[in-house]
């Protein structure tokens, strides 16, 4: 593709509509546009004009993500060879991308002022004991009251940590003021930003990439990589709870569970549960 052929795609848009008559016009935001996407390395213009995009711009297309997502996420996992980066952070990291900033999570003023989501943020950090990014760097050492944003994006990374870890609903609603059905779309999505952040890291050669991907299905279904094989099966009738609880026990597959008798499944399922998991 050429960018004429960009020039007059956007030319029969409504931002072509918008520009009809301005100086410089769709030429001139075309050209802007470009230049950005080129300095992000999304996409690359040849000598004679012609544009194609990186394996990077493949993905932001793929997965849906906006260039500055894609740009702000390959330029993490860029900085983050050599270091294995907690969850708590990958969850900060998603939420304070163009992305994340668009997902609703309501953050009262008492909470803001409170600095109670710094305060846990610290002591996950003396806790851990963990090296940390720019970014979260910025918050657990800032003297100043942190901005809106940025405690927002602590409050949903310490939810999403508790809700993969376990913790009940009804506890997170209370922890972190917020209702559960906000709380069940907060998981929805940053579960869809976390795998198109998978796929660049991939891009990027970062070695946790797959971990990553791991990641977003816990958060899709609330619970640790150890319980995904029971997750993805999506028994009936099973959910977060009594996979935890199994996981414990010892079964991690659904082979493992039809091989145990009624009477061991019994200590954790309900005649029901296990009624289905025979039907399977």
């Amino acid at each position: 593709m050429s960018k004429e052929e960009v020039q007059a795609f956007f030319m029969l848009t409504y931002l072509g509509f918008q520009q009809r008559g301005k100086n410089g016009g769709v030429p001139i935001e075309v050209e802007k546009a470009l230049e950005a996407l080129v300095r992000g390395q999304l996409v690359t213009v040849s000598e004679d004009g012609r544009i194609e995009a990186t394996t990077l711009g493949e993905v932001a297309a793929r997965k849906g993500i906006r260039a500055v997502t894609a740009v702000k996420l390959a330029r993490f996992f860029d900085s983050a060879r050599g270091r294995e980066v907690p969850e708590l952070e990958l969850f900060y990291l998603l939420h304070f991308t163009e992305d994340g900033k668009r997902l609703y999570l309501p953050l009262s003023n008492a909470e803001h002022r409170s600095r109670v989501y710094e305060n846990k943020l610290n002591e996950w950090a003396q806790e851990n004991g963990r090296t940390t990014g720019e970014d979260l760097s910025h918050v657990l050492n800032a003297r100043m009251l942190p901005t809106a944003q940025e405690v927002r994006s602590a409050k949903l990374a310490l939810l999403l940590l508790g809700w993969i870890k376990g913790e009940h609903l009804s506890g997170l609603e209370t922890q972190y003021q917020c209702y559960a059905g906000t709380i069940k779309t907060q998981t929805e999505e940053v579960s869809w930003l976390a795998d198109a952040a998978a796929e660049v890291a991939e891009v990027m050669g970062w070695p946790g990439a797959h971990r990553l991907g791991e990641l977003a299905e816990c958060v899709q279904f609330g619970i640790e990589t150890s319980g995904l094989a029971l997750a993805r099966a999506q028994l009936p009738g099973i959910g977060r709870d009594e996979i935890r609880a199994l996981v414990a026990a010892g079964f991690g597959s659904v082979a493992t569970l039809r091989e145990a008798s009624p009477e061991v499944l019994s200590r954790y399922l309900s005649p029901r549960q296990i009624a289905g998991l025979r039907a399977e």
